[in-house]
């Protein structure tokens, strides 16, 4: 049995290892005892009632339930507790990744939250099984040296069985454990069509030939789910019913095999009949948790390759008291190259060559699927370039100092993601905050109390509306902006475009916007269209100017 998972220990320092271990040294003596009590009443049935011998078996039994008790209960709690702070540590581990992964790695990832939740749950489960599984296998140990004190060839016997017996239940546990990790892969599949279908679900209504076609879909993969987790049981039945016959043949051993070969008492041979019986439970017990046990270890696998899939393209962690810039003079890209999952038949981005100055207003246009939020996503660092460099004020950002690259921009996408309490800024001033939403016109539809908004669920132009108060008060240099105004009314669009952009500009910030409206282009110090992933035009000032229609 491949214990993978016993890489939890990993994760504790040596003193809670060292009380690990005697946590689980408590519960194994417990279980010892408990065996002891059961010889101690075989032993107690063959006194007569009031000897001496009575006498004494008796204040052993009751000295073996009271300490057996305190072991137990104290062992358990002790391991528990242990392997929880290692669960604990595990769980923080990741997040900690998963915090430190580069945008890209989470989105090739899908689904990471409901993955993730999962397979942490089923390595729990052993978490809170191991005191059990401890208990079990160590009563076995008496019971054999029990059979090997009275009889040697019983003992003998019975390791023969073993011997033929249990490979066959190995192969029985690697197949489990391999259907286990097939249908772990079938669940998957399903779980991230049946979010993505979720996502999508307005298109997916809207078709009902699509529709069907995508439940055709998820019905396959149900089935797949199906006919996985029913091979995993069958595998696991196998392993149970082989573990039955075995305890069944030893129990025929010591019953006939036995007796024919060796000249034994009656007595001992009822004390070795017994000793197999106590074995029965524990083994069949083992053998049918096999299953927490082949959850456990696919978990392992997956949260393992889940690290390793994260550790690709993680930023460099940020040093304690580290303090993010507050200004820029010039940031470029210098043949800053991008394709989608990094085959050369993707969709590519660039070659991009570009200079912006601090405190420029830049428009971005471009025809859907011509690059605009990818190359964002290159200007932020959240995407980092396959070729070509980032550089700011002459200088190439690299992995060790990206975190400061990126503290330099507010970002404000088209998907805006919201969330109750504004992470990152300190001591957020109230009367600020409601001169903000106010001027958002977004009194009616949030508030912010004790620290967090009263409602997040907001249209998509209100979304867009919050993230820019969010933006105003991190005050960052660069402002991202992805179609701000796209969903906002017209008297907004033009306070956005006519008095907020000129108000950051005013204030030495540089602004980064994607714009389809033409009539504003002229507020612009450049515009940049791309088309095919690759920048085409680039009009300055006096160009747009120019162009500039009336607004009025």
């Amino acid at each position: 049995m491949s214990l993978k998972l016993l890489t939890l220990l990993d994760l504790v320092d040596e003193p809670r290892r060292r009380r690990l271990r005697r946590g689980l040294g408590k519960v194994a003596a417990s279980s010892v005892l408990l065996t002891i009590m059961i010889a101690l009443i075989s032993a107690m049935i063959e006194q007569e009632p009031g000897s001496w011998a009575s006498y004494v078996l008796l204040l052993f039994f009751v000295l073996s339930v009271v300490a057996g008790y305190r072991l137990y209960l104290t062992g358990g709690t002790t391991t528990t507790a242990e392997l929880e702070a290692a669960m604990n540590a595990l769980r923080v581990r990741i997040t900690r990744k998963i915090a430190g992964a580069g945008l890209r790695s989470i989105e090739r990832t899908g689904d990471l939250s409901a993955v993730y939740t999962r397979d942490l749950e089923q390595i729990g489960l052993i978490a809170g099984m191991i005191v059990f599984f401890v208990q079990m296998a160590f009563m076995l140990i008496p019971s054999l040296l029990h059979v090997a004190i009275k009889s040697s060839f019983a003992f003998l016997s019975l390791v023969v069985v073993s011997a033929l017996l249990l490979p066959r239940m190995y192969v029985t546990f690697q197949q489990s454990r391999e259907r286990g990790a097939a249908a772990s892969r079938a669940w998957s599949s399903f779980h991230d069509l049946l979010a993505r279908s979720l996502d999508g679900f307005a298109q997916i209504k809207l078709d009902q030939r699509a529709s069907g076609a995508l439940l055709a879909d998820l019905r396959a993969r149900a089935e797949l789910v199906r006919e996985q987790r029913i091979g995993v049981d069958e595998a696991t039945r196998s392993t149970l019913a082989r573990a039955y016959n075995l305890t069944s043949v030893a129990v025929g051993v010591v019953l006939f095999l036995v007796p024919l070969n060796v000249k034994l008492e009656v007595a001992t041979i009822n004390e070795l009949a017994l000793s197999v019986n106590l074995m029965t439970g524990p083994i069949l017990f083992l053998t049918s948790q096999i299953h927490v046990f082949i959850g456990a270890s696919v978990a392992h696998d997956n949260l393992i390759a889940l690290e390793h899939r994260l550790d690709l393209g993680a930023a460099a962690a940020v040093p304690d008291g580290a303090e993010p810039p507050k200004s820029f003079e010039r940031l470029c890209l210098a043949g800053v190259k991008f394709t989608y999952d990094g085959d050369e038949g993707g969709f590519t981005v660039g070659p991009l060559d570009l200079e912006i100055e601090r405190g420029e207003v830049i428009f971005i246009t471009g025809g859907n699927g011509s690059g605009k939020t990818t190359m964002m996503k290159l200007l932020s660092g959240l995407y980092l370039p396959d070729q070509g460099h980032l550089l700011l004020d002459g200088r190439l950002v690299d992995a060790t100092d990206l975190w400061r690259y990126q503290a330099l921009f507010s970002a404000i996408f088209s998907d805006q993601h919201l969330f109750r309490k504004p992470y990152g800024l300190q001591a957020v001033d109230p009367a600020r905050m409601d001169a903000l939403l106010a001027r958002f016109d977004l009194r009616d539809a949030t508030r912010f109390v004790d620290g967090r908004f009263t409602n997040i669920d907001l249209s998509s132009g209100q979304a867009k509306r919050l993230a820019m108060v969010i933006a105003l008060l991190e005050d960052r240099p660069i402002f991202l902006l992805d179609e701000w105004a796209a969903n906002q009314d017209p008297e907004l669009r033009r306070y956005y475009y006519t008095e907020l952009i000129p108000e950051l500009k005013a204030r030495g910030k540089t602004i980064l916007a994607v714009s389809h409206d033409a009539r504003f282009f002229h507020l612009a110090d450049r515009r940049i269209d791309l088309k095919d992933g690759r920048l085409h035009i680039v009009a300055d000032a006096q160009a747009t100017t120019e162009a500039a229609p009336s607004v009025g």
